[in-house]
């Protein structure tokens, strides 16, 4: 058995297809393979690992994220399926999976995960630093006889989520397009990102330059059905980090320090310090103080959402 987990979903799926082709060669292709998601049927559960299918004889099964990792009232189910773990046939491969943000404080292990955790092997993943980042691009990149500059990978950290899998993706959209990805070619291209209206925002909001453009991405989300309260809410989440990030710089945090300790790219970073330095530190306080004002006066119904969010932009680009 195995138990893979970790905080990058990129290396825990390049994990489990490394342990299928592990035992695909093994069982010399004659296996048939089980994939759970997140809830499982005990019942179906039990009659594959007790190898009630007189058909198949060798089996890979992988469970992603179960539920049952988690603690939870249905202590009885999570007993029998350890029981049945503990009497798996030696034909059954069984892989667990879980991802999960370092120190997640809401995660409470179950009985199954100390399990897990004891008769296992567990295989440990994590997400890179921005300088490994940057080499396993590249040397991903370069694997194919293709190559990529490093201000290119840059750009895709900067404006990409925090997710190897997301990044990879649009490597290889682009070198469908160019076997020579540059900046330009990274810039030329519209990034998949996932609700891509947001991230336009936030890219317009700590550019801090051009009012039109903030604006412009505002509405862009409004038309599309995004609510008035998420996007000041966005705005918050951005100030609140921009406040963060200061207050750790005040304490002489270094920017590996900082990335460390609110997860925050430090490619993202160097974008928040810039902004810090052309709102200034007193604005950005100004600012959640007065959205903290107009949070009130919503929720005691003095003020229309619509017109809150017009008061706040305005206040942020006067």
């Amino acid at each position: 058995m195995y138990f893979i987990k970790g905080n990058e979903k990129y290396f825990i799926n390049e994990k489990i297809n490394d342990l299928i082709e592990k035992y695909k060669k093994e069982f010399n292709n004659d296996v048939k393979i089980h994939d759970f998601y997140a809830e499982i049927n005990m019942q179906e559960v039990d009659d594959i690992l007790n190898c009630n299918d007189i058909f198949t004889l060798n089996k890979l099964v992988i469970f992603r994220d179960l539920e049952y990792l988690h603690k939870t009232k249905n202590q009885k189910e999570i007993l029998h399926f350890i029981e049945l773990l503990n009497n798996l046939s030696e034909n059954v491969v069984v892989i667990f999976t879980q991802f999960i943000e370092k120190n997640d404080r809401k995660f409470q292990p179950s009985d199954l995960y100390y399990f897990l955790e004891k008769h296992t092997e567990v295989i440990e993943v994590k997400k890179l630093d921005e300088r490994l980042l940057i080499s396993y691009i590249k040397n991903y990149v370069e694997a194919q006889n293709k190559t990529i500059t490093n201000d290119a990978i840059i750009e895709l950290i900067v404006h990409l989520p925090n997710d190897l899998s997301l990044i990879i993706n649009e490597v290889n959209k682009l070198l469908i397009e160019t076997p020579n990805i540059t900046l330009q070619t990274v810039q030329n291209n519209n990034l998949t990102l996932p609700n891509d209206t947001t991230f336009g925002f936030i890219n317009a909001f700590l550019a801090y330059e051009n009012s039109t453009d903030i604006l412009k991405k505002c509405y862009e989300q409004l038309a599309l059905g995004a609510s008035e309260t998420s996007v000041i809410n966005q705005i918050v989440s951005i100030l609140v980090k921009a406040q963060t990030i200061y207050l750790l710089q005040q304490q002489d945090f270094t920017t590996l320090d900082i990335s460390k300790e609110t997860k925050i790219h430090s490619f993202q970073i160097n974008l928040y310090t810039k902004f810090i330095k052309k709102i200034g530190y007193k604005k950005i306080v100004e600012l959640l103080n007065y959205i903290a004002d107009i949070d009130i006066d919503i929720k005691k119904g003095l003020i229309e959402e619509q017109n809150a969010l017009k008061l706040i932009i305005l206040t942020i680009i006067k």
